[in-house]
């Protein structure tokens, strides 16, 4: 799924997800499954949620009408104005149960809810590596656990979470390879008010990502996928 921009989605019947991946079957076969899917340079914004993940579809009596979601990336997109407050919803960035081998790389999300809301069987083999994002309240937050390190134990068990932007998050509830500017403002972007959500040169998270590029979304490669008419400013 790449090259496009989803937009104006709020909560009404469902809860405001811009993007919702589930197997569904009703049967009972076990047939279907969501896997080795990958979503990357995409705009996602004026929504009341970002990703919602769903490792089984409905249950039929005792029996999983699906076979378990895998294999799922969410690489290099700008998620914009995630928003409870005016779209409705959660205002979460990624809500899921588990799902193996879930990677979430160089994503910029401005959001107003959690950054994970975890719940049910944990999440095998999760990586978070070189995203921007809001910490907000809760930050990484699984049911009955505190934010941070306790759900990352719980819920990520063994999960590589390194050189993330944890904006407005306290250094000591998270692994030590990330980074906790105080505010928005202490990201520098090249002209956040106009949609230029580069880095600027005086940011201190250019070039600071696990693969030596800047953290975050590379607005370059994402306005290369876009048609001409979506880019953003530069």
């Amino acid at each position: 799924v790449e090259g496009n921009v989803l937009e104006n989605n709020w909560a009404d019947g469902q809860v405001g997800y811009a993007i919702v991946l589930t197997p569904g079957n009703g049967t009972g076969s076990a047939s279907a499954v969501v896997q080795e899917v990958t979503i990357t340079n995409n705009i996602i914004r004026h929504t009341g949620a970002g990703v919602n993940i769903l490792d089984y579809g409905w249950v039929v009596g005792n029996t999983r009408a699906s076979r378990q979601t895998n294999r799922i990336t969410i690489k290099n997109n700008l998620f914009q104005d995630v928003n409870a407050n005016v779209w409705g919803g959660e205002g979460t960035f990624v809500k899921l149960t588990g799902t193996p081998q879930v990677t979430f790389d160089h994503n910029t999300v401005l959001q107003t809810g959690n950054i994970t809301t975890a719940y049910g069987n944990a999440n095998e083999q999760f990586q978070f590596t070189n995203n921007i994002v809001n910490h907000n309240q809760y930050g990484l937050m699984g049911a009955g656990q505190g934010g941070g390190n306790p759900t990352i134990a719980v819920f990520f068990p063994n999960g590589l979470i390194r050189r993330n932007v944890f904006i407005g998050a306290e250094a000591e509830r998270y692994p030590g390879d990330n980074f906790f500017p105080p505010s928005l403002e202490g990201v520098k972007f090249a002209d956040r008010a106009r949609g230029d959500f580069r880095l600027a040169a005086a940011s201190a998270y250019r070039a600071r990502g696990t693969d030596g590029k800047d953290v975050g979304c590379d607005i370059a490669a994402l306005n290369a996928a876009l048609a001409e008419t979506d880019r953003l400013p530069l």
